[in-house]
């Protein structure tokens, strides 16, 4: 339901945008109206999680970027990254996916989950370096600056036929500069959802699973591999 616009204490009821800036939006919204119609008309049993910024171990692909962005000097802030944003520990996720199926027969289709707390998008990406021992003095530029940037790099891959991809997109950029807060209180009323691992804990397990894979530098050099 996302459109690059500030989302404030949303929850399931609100509406589905009329046209979208980005495939990546436009096909998830295309799918959860497909499962929609097939749940309501009986063909198949279940319902949906709209799961926050999921984060957590085993994640091979937006966190190697992130860390490679940081140790370059490269990751920017959009605006002052005061920006409030939802996160989803991925264990949380998983948690609440059991319990969707043990429950069997669900009273709504559609349930946002979270951490369930207000978090910064920079206090998120600080104290997650912090934890893998990186100091992060962020660099600053103003979202209008970005969005233009981003335009520019959509448009230069678009007319090279899409042979490498934009160095930045305005997907991406808006997701870095606006407020993403979702109402999970129907989870909690309906699935009695609560979150099993809290940040600091999440924090934790983060870290000894990137000790795991030879740390920091050695998780980005695979990535670039794959």
């Amino acid at each position: 339901v996302w459109h690059y616009e500030h989302h404030f204490n949303i929850d399931e009821h609100y509406p589905y945008p009329i046209n979208y800036k980005h495939p990546y939006c436009e096909t998830k919204a295309l799918s959860e109206k497909l499962l929609i119609e097939q749940i309501n008309q009986g063909e198949i049993s279940g319902g949906i999680l709209r799961p926050c910024w999921v984060w957590g171990p085993g994640d091979n692909v937006v966190l190697p970027k992130l860390l490679e962005l940081v140790l370059d000097n490269k990751l920017f802030l959009i605006g002052k990254g005061d920006n409030n944003i939802s996160i989803c520990y991925v264990e949380n996720l998983t948690e609440t996916m059991v319990k969707m199926g043990e429950i069997g027969e669900l009273k709504s289709v559609i349930y946002f989950i979270h951490a369930g707390h207000k978090i910064t998008l920079y206090e998120f990406l600080n104290r997650m370096f912090n934890e893998q021992n990186i100091k992060w003095e962020p660099k600053t530029i103003s979202y209008s600056l970005a969005y233009g940037i981003a335009y520019i790099c959509e448009l230069y891959s678009r007319v090279n036929q899409y042979r490498s991809q934009p160095l930045i997109t305005r997907y991406v950029v808006s997701v870095l500069n606006r407020n993403l807060e979702y109402s999970i209180y129907k989870a909690c009323n309906e699935l009695g959802y609560m979150p099993i691992k809290s940040f600091k804990e999440g924090l934790r397990e983060l870290k000894l699973w990137v000790d795991s894979t030879g740390g920091v530098s050695e998780l980005v050099r695979c990535s670039n591999i794959q």
